[in-house]
């Protein structure tokens, strides 16, 4: 029987089941998770383990990157074109299509990251090797745990404290007032009938660079990555554990297998097309200015819907506003100034100057 994708995202194979005989189509749930970093670390930690199931293990990493890969769906909006030295906004969309939060699991650092690129250059949501480079506008989903008088820390059996939980709520996500699994802050993702959002979105204002030639593109890339096990965490086992090897063998570990180098989940590619006077890159005069200085002071904060709501329409309008003045065919163009004469001056202008130019003799 072929193999089906599970709601949640889980793959369903068939196995035999015995009953009152062989079945050659009986299915099961196979609950594959998404901890790539984990299948690479134990079979470093045990080749003669991971020779003897080396078909086992290379399905079942397959299995886990089919499952990451479903797991969420990435969309994003930008201007059919643009101009050079323009400002343009680009809106990613992320969506959860899990039966519960993505990500998921223990939270010893499983993080999904937002990373974006302009003409293949970093712009946000970086990696050296495991470690997440931090920026400005970074936008990562995660939950942080911890004790209360302490704040965030890494000794999982004393947590008691939800510092903060950006994981994206699962669809049609409602849970009472004060329950546990409510995001932190409540208001993350919080719609105004009282449910959670699927989704969440992020908003950049990218700058074009002057030197693109007429014709030419400008690449936007976005990607969706998923870390299963941070290098801060690996370090806090590592410094904690005095007594024994265990520590130092983790650490070997992990610089062996790429350090828990992310995982690419999604990938949306954009070629905007750059045409002198292209629409979306206006800076849209004082709207536009509005919405650029909240994200710059905002920018690294989830807001609820309607918070949200206002920023994107100050830098909606403001894009408009600034689309318009790039196109409108009646609008001045700049021109130098020169010195006129007397005669060529209004008359009502005249004296002034005729005055001006005698003084000056």
């Amino acid at each position: 029987m072929p193999r089906t994708l599970g709601a949640d995202g889980g793959t369903m194979w068939p196995v035999a089941k015995f009953a009152e005989g062989p079945r050659e189509s009986p299915r099961r749930h196979a609950l594959v998770g998404g901890n790539l970093w984990g299948l690479a670390a134990v079979q470093k930690n045990d080749p003669a383990v991971a020779a003897a199931y080396a078909d086992q293990f290379a399905e079942t990493t397959r299995l886990t990157e089919e499952a990451l890969r479903h797991a969420a769906e990435v969309s994003v909006t930008v201007p059919e074109t643009t101009r050079p030295g323009g400002v343009l906004v680009v809106n990613v969309k992320v969506k959860n299509k899990t039966g519960h939060k993505l990500p998921t699991g223990y939270a010893d650092g499983r993080r999904i990251v937002v990373q974006l690129l302009l003409n293949g250059s970093l712009h946000s949501g970086g990696f050296d090797g495991g470690a997440l480079l931090d920026d400005p506008w970074l936008r990562v989903y995660e939950v942080k745990h911890g004790r209360y008088g302490v704040g965030a820390e890494d000794h999982l059996v004393q947590h008691d404290l939800i510092v903060s939980d950006s994981r994206i709520p699962p669809s049609g996500f409602s849970p009472p007032r004060g329950a546990a699994t409510l995001p932190v802050p409540a208001t993350r993702y919080l719609q105004v009938d009282g449910g959670y959002s699927d989704t969440d979105e992020v908003y950049w204002d990218v700058d074009v660079p002057l030197d693109l030639p007429n014709g030419s593109t400008f690449d936007i890339t976005v990607r969706l990555l998923y870390q299963a096990t941070t290098p801060e965490y690996v370090g806090f086992l590592h410094a904690e554990n005095t007594t024994t090897d265990r520590g130092q063998n983790l650490r070997d570990i992990w610089q062996q297998t790429g350090e828990g180098a992310p995982f690419e989940m999604a990938r949306v590619d954009k070629h905007i097309p750059v045409r002198f006077g292209g629409t979306g890159g206006g800076s849209g005069g004082w709207l536009g200015w509005l919405g650029r200085q909240l994200g710059r002071q905002l920018g690294r904060q989830q807001w609820p819907t309607a918070h949200r709501r206002l920023w994107l329409r100050c830098r909606r309008w403001g894009g408009i506003a600034g689309a318009l003045a790039a196109h409108d065919p009646t609008a001045a163009k700049p021109r130098a100034l020169k010195p006129r004469r007397p005669e060529e001056l209004p008359k009502r202008r005249c004296a002034k100057a005729c005055a001006r130019a005698s003084r000056a003799e």
